[in-house]
């Protein structure tokens, strides 16, 4: 018996984890500031400096970067630049193999930061930060591709199936240090918010390296020295080289950021300095079209089999439904909407029908002065929404777009779109053929034609492999057309096949 086989290399998602935890710190209002008397905004940026693995668990370190805008006692804006670093262990259960830093990923976010007041010296800066840990196995799997035996006639049974074959995978780290100039018409006292995005992420392979680029975005909100709030924007390109062997110009290469650090200071001309730094982790794939043999028997002989499981990750979010928030907020006598926090809460989740459904609240802090005063304000909104999706489905939930519109009559028109996607890495099992040898069996009944009553479930390619004929020859004698109609209870001719 000749067996031809395949060999592909994939990437097995063999454990993932998840931890919430909470950060908090106190500070104490520098000397040359103002009394604290009411906090307007705050914002941050959280990032991972250093990862270990210790025995079954991960211990990172990082720091949440946080910008306070706030109200002091002379009626002024003014803000506060805070660092709060963070050590946290993230356990990992059911480990059985020791693992290196290029088997996992890791996810880090600020589910909620807050700013509070002690006393008018004195504040708290509070976090709750949701972190994601997915373990990977590198495992080499042999696909069945066909079985020829010159002494039998095999029959065999096909599948199509998409296989990514794991070409190689790689990390870099892209920096972005620029002078970032905000204005040239006002001197910039300091920074209040800054929110970044990256867009444009594009992949391009050349000479066993991948080059990895996107454009980071910024939004800014500064102080001037009238006291007044502003916002500024600016965009640059970011890249780096990932070296991988035997890429080629039709492979596909999927990517992952992290932040891993910024850092941020005001020049006397008004000019942002500003470092960040972000790594990618990329995966290339060479995609596969392939058939393989889903089941098989032997006329003459008989064969014993095993099947295998290969684990596929899909590493792309895929988009389940789309929450729109269409909401008309009266503020009264507002004058310019500075900038518009939004924040998403899931407050309760349930199993229905065989569905999750998810029950959650937007909130939305909205910042901007009045036609009375300069002093910067803040009113937080909620807006409450709901969805479902199939069951045990892990979701992530992105804004992928916000508008808002001051109108006449001092309101202002607010439209929100979240996206609910599934988690990028879903899996799915593919069986695949193993281990296939010949079996001693006792003589065979000899007959030339067996007549036979069609049961629940049978098909008839079961029906063929049960009393070793071939599906063709009993579709021909019985003159059935679609090999894949059959109704209980029918009549059929099963021939011998000789």
């Amino acid at each position: 018996m000749d067996i031809i086989k395949d060999k592909i290399k994939v990437m097995e998602l063999s454990n993932s984890t998840k931890k919430e935890f909470d950060i908090n710190q106190s500070y104490i209002i520098p000397d040359i500031k103002s009394d604290i008397i009411k906090v307007t905004n705050t914002s941050g940026n959280v990032f991972i400096e250093k990862e270990e693995i210790q025995n079954d668990r991960i211990k990172i370190e990082g720091s949440i970067l946080a910008l306070s805008l706030y109200l002091d006692g002379e009626g002024n804006n003014n803000s506060l630049d805070l660092e709060m670093p963070f050590s946290e262990f993230i356990n990992i259960d059911n480990i059985e193999r020791e693992i290196t830093n290029d088997d996992y990923e890791t996810e880090i976010m600020i589910n909620k930061l807050e700013l509070k007041i002690i006393n008018e010296r004195k504040v708290e800066l509070n976090a709750n930060v949701i972190s994601k840990v997915r373990i990977y196995s590198e495992n080499e799997a042999d696909i069945v591709k066909e079985i020829n035996d010159e002494n039998n006639k095999i029959e065999k049974k096909e599948k199509n199936v998409v296989l990514e074959n794991l070409i190689g995978k790689g990390k870099t780290r892209c920096y972005l240090k620029e002078n970032v100039k905000i204005t040239d018409v006002e001197k910039v006292i300091n920074i209040v918010s800054l929110n970044y995005s990256l867009e444009n992420i594009d992949t391009k392979i050349s000479y066993n390296k991948v080059l990895a680029k996107s454009d980071v975005m910024l939004e800014i909100l500064y102080r001037n020295e009238e006291n007044r709030i502003n916002r500024a924007t600016a965009t640059f390109p970011i890249m780096g080289f990932i070296d991988i062997q035997d890429v080629s110009d039709n492979n596909e290469c999927k990517l992952k950021n992290q932040l891993r650090n910024i850092k941020m200071s005001i020049n006397n001309d008004s000019t942002l300095n500003l470092e960040m730094e972000f790594e990618y982790k990329c995966y290339v794939y060479e995609q596969i079209n392939t058939n393989i043999i889903d089941d098989m028997y032997g006329i003459k002989k008989s064969y014993n089999y095993k099947k295998s499981k290969i684990q596929l990750n899909d590493m792309s979010l895929e988009k389940v439904t789309t929450k729109n928030i269409n909401e008309k907020v009266l503020i009264d006598n507002i004058n310019q909407l500075y900038d518009s926090n939004v924040s998403v809460l899931i407050t309760n989740k349930y199993n229905q029908d065989g569905l999750d459904k998810y029950v959650g609240t937007l909130e939305v802090n909205y910042i901007y002065n009045t036609f009375d005063s300069n002093s910067i304000e803040s009113m937080i909104q909620k807006f409450d929404f709901d969805f479902e999706v199939e069951e045990n489905t892990e979701i992530q939930i992105n804004i992928s777009s916000k508008n808002f519109i001051i109108l006449p009559d001092s309101s202002v028109d607010s439209k929100i779109e979240l996206n609910v996607e599934k988690v990028a890495n879903d899996t799915r099992c593919i069986e695949v053929i193993d281990d296939i040898e010949e079996v001693e069996e006792e003589a065979r009944e000899s007959y030339s034609i067996i007549i036979y009553f069609v049961q629940k479930g049978d098909s008839l390619w079961k029906i063929a492999k049960k009393f070793r004929s071939t599906v063709e020859q009993i579709a021909e004698i019985n003159d059935i057309e679609n090999v894949d109609v059959i109704d209980v209870g029918q009549k059929l001719y099963i021939p011998r096949v000789a």
